[in-house]
Formats: C-alpha cells, sequence, structure tokens
C-alpha cells in the first residue's frame, strides 16, 4: 500500500512539473469583461469597463513601458511620439510624431 502512495506522489509530481505547452501565433485574443462600457472615450471615463476594452483600439504619443512593475517617469516609451522634450514640471511639452 505504502509503494502505491509513494508511486502515486511520485507520478503527480512529475506531472505537475512537466513544461507547458506554448500557444500558437496568431488567432482571437478572448477576454472576459464583466460590464458594458458607458461611452468609448477612455478620455472621459476612469473605470476598467472603458479603458481595458478600448484601449487597444487607441494610439498614444508616449506609454508607461508594460514592462516594468511600476509605473514611473523613468520608465515611458514612445508609442505614437518619436520624441519628446519637456521639463518634469514644465507643461506643455513638445513631441514629434511618426508619419503614416
Amino acid at each position: 500500500m505504502k509503494n502505491l502512495v509513494a508511486a502515486t506522489a511520485v507520478v503527480l509530481l512529475l506531472v505537475a512539473g512537466a513544461p507547458a505547452f506554448a500557444q500558437k501565433a496568431g488567432g482571437t485574443l478572448r477576454v472576459f469583461h464583466r460590464d458594458n462600457p458607458p461611452s468609448a472615450s477612455i478620455h472621459e471615463e476612469a473605470t476598467i469597463s472603458t479603458v481595458m476594452p478600448f484601449m487597444s483600439v487607441y494610439n498614444n504619443l508616449v506609454v508607461f513601458d508594460p514592462a516594468t512593475k511600476q509605473n514611473s517617469p523613468d520608465h515611458i516609451v514612445p508609442d505614437l511620439a518619436t520624441e519628446w522634450r519637456g521639463e518634469p514640471t514644465a507643461r506643455p511639452s513638445t513631441s514629434s510624431c511618426a508619419t503614416a
């Protein structure tokens, strides 16, 4: 009986430690969304119900680097902007955009 329990434990550990199967490129990303967005304006609405479904539709001049865990001014990366200038406390700043 002890051998059966030990063998079962070993098999479960081997199965749980197996590498995950890689996803294939392409396809459709499906995300559960719990609400209907009140509008499509991510500039006027600040809830996740608006921002999550419409963020992929709009482009920004600059965005925070999604690879970093915490947003800070040191981790700003370009989206549409090719360059930007400005003091941290000064407004407005100047930016140049990529041409289509």
